[in-house]
């Protein structure tokens, strides 16, 4: 029982200083540090951030990235991933790049993901150590039906070393391939105890989420957690009213609205919380924002004294022609302009990009004594096949730019034939997407009987494309296509495959 003791206390203490519904934040918590173990290295790549931002402004111009990171059927899969960090002592005083960490990619011969590896840098032996694992079981619905995590163990096996499971997520889904049950396991002196379960409820089409329960294994056999309602108007996402399970009972806890424009944007976002002392609902923080063309405009606030008061504003600007992405952040200062308040200049960054909105560079500045002064500059290097193959991210120290940290990049290539699962019998169809519902990326799959052109859009509830996330001749076999909606409203979309005689639709949920 040592592992869920530390693993109580931990979760107690997090219990303490965020003091939500219990269950589904320390199963987040548990998630978050484990990804932070095993990240591949893009979570804390200042160019995966910037990527990120990248994708997200264009989608709010309402550009459809047919060839963009967020929108990019490819063949090609990361093999390696190695991440150094610039020694500026090293080599005699002249500098050099050395070695941090790497994580190494596996695929199935469909070219899903199988393992993924991280490996850290031991400078002692000047050689690479095993150091965590994740790998991925498909149920027959080519769905992951079990993800374990696990660490190297180097006095294993009679000091031979293993990889030890810590961690594992198997998950359960209906007919139309969403999930019905997701539970969480973590090992405890040789054997598996449940950490927590989330159970889905859908409307009669098995496609929109109406529910999501979370069961806590903390504490000893599983007990209701937190409780998540869905609400819908004209299939967008309105409300998400959140609930906690206390003296057996279900409690308010939190709610989160939306409102949209008639292009299906979200202009306003509240938070509130439950007071339980005046059983009413107090409001916490909103988000306000405007659209023009090629310019979105999102300011935040804070409930305080029974009104709502400025906190922060970012503009985003997308420049076509300059291929040029930029966005000023700025801070709410009630003192200025005699104290009537005005908006004060904090940081301005700009993202550059090709044709074919693949980023290329960015530049970091903060305002200092009315003037934006360099902070951090960025650039990427493509290879022959348009994949990034190297980032580099320098830091400006006040004379010059410093080299700071490098991603190397390696890939394998899936063609049209050996990135393709058989096809049992001849067919043309449109898979569900996974996961569904989802809030950033989800994957969907299509198998063609025989070569053709296709096309495969993405539409909202009112019939308008925001994305196409194909458009090209492919060939016989099942292909994949990543989207990622993490700047999209949320509510119900609509995608459609298309091809010589052939038509397929399906729905997808994002929940926000």
């Amino acid at each position: 029982m040592a592992a869920r003791y530390r693993l109580c206390i931990l979760s107690f203490a997090l219990l303490i200083l965020a003091n939500p519904a219990a269950g589904q934040t320390l199963k987040g918590q548990a998630r978050a540090s484990s990804s932070a173990l095993i990240s591949d290295g893009k979570t804390n790549s200042h160019h995966s951030a910037k990527a990120e931002r990248l994708h997200a402004i264009t989608e709010r111009s309402g550009t459809s990235l047919n060839k963009s990171a967020s929108a990019l059927e490819s063949v090609w899969r990361v093999k390696d991933h190695l991440f150094q960090v610039w020694d500026a002592e090293a080599n005699d005083g002249m500098g050099d790049w050395l070695n941090d960490y790497q994580i190494r990619y596996t695929y199935t011969e469909g070219g899903l993901q199988a393992e993924r590896v991280f490996d850290g840098w031991d400078e002692e032996i000047g050689d690479w150590i095993f150091d965590f694992l994740t790998t991925w079981t498909y149920n027959e619905q080519g769905l992951p039906g079990e993800v374990t995590d696990s660490s190297w163990d180097p006095l294993a096996d009679g000091g031979s070393g293993a990889w030890v499971i810590e961690r594992r997520v198997t998950t359960t889904y209906n007919d139309r391939r969403k999930v019905l049950v997701s539970t969480t396991e973590y090992a405890d002196d040789g054997d598996f105890f449940i950490w927590s379960r989330d159970t889905y409820t859908y409307d009669e089409s098995g496609e929109v989420v109406l529910q999501r329960v979370t069961e806590s294994g903390l504490f000893g056999p599983l007990a209701p957690s937190r409780r998540e309602t869905y609400t819908y108007d004209s299939g967008q996402l309105t409300e998400i009213f959140v609930e906690a399970y206390q003296s057996d009972e279900w409690m308010p806890l939190r709610r989160d609205s939306r409102v949209y424009d008639d292009e299906g944007r979200i202009t306003e976002r509240t938070m509130s919380s439950w007071d339980i002392i005046n059983n009413d609902w107090l409001n916490i923080t909103r988000t306000l924002t405007s659209y023009s063309e090629n310019q979105t405009e999102t300011i935040s606030q804070t409930w305080s004294g029974g009104a709502w008061l400025n906190v922060g504003r970012d503009i985003e600007t997308l420049d076509f022609n300059a291929g040029t992405a930029t966005t000023v952040e700025q801070y709410w200062d009630a003192s200025a302009n005699g104290g009537a308040g005005d908006w004060v200049n904090e940081d301005y960054e700009e993202l550059q990009f090709t044709e074919e909105f693949q980023l290329i560079g960015f530049i970091e500045r903060v305002w200092s004594s009315d003037a934006w002064v360099d902070s951090r500059r960025g650039s990427a290097e493509l290879d022959e096949n348009g994949n990034t193959s190297v980032q580099l991210s320098q830091f400006w120290n006040g004379t010059e730019w410093v080299n700071e940290e490098r991603f190397l990049f390696t890939y394998i290539e899936f063609d049209a034939t050996a990135s393709e699962r058989e096809i049992p019998g001849g067919r043309f169809q449109l898979e569900d997407n996974y996961p569904n519902p989802f809030s950033a990326t989800t994957t969907i799959s299509f198998t063609l009987e025989t070569p053709d052109h296709v096309t495969l859009d993405v539409f909202d509830v009112l019939g308008r494309r925001v994305a196409t996330l194909v458009d090209a001749a492919k060939g016989r076999g099942v292909h994949e296509v990543t989207l990622d909606a993490r700047e999209l409203s949320g509510g119900l979309y609509v995608y459609r495959l298309s091809a010589s005689g052939h038509q397929a639709v399906r729905t997808m949920l994002i929940l926000k």
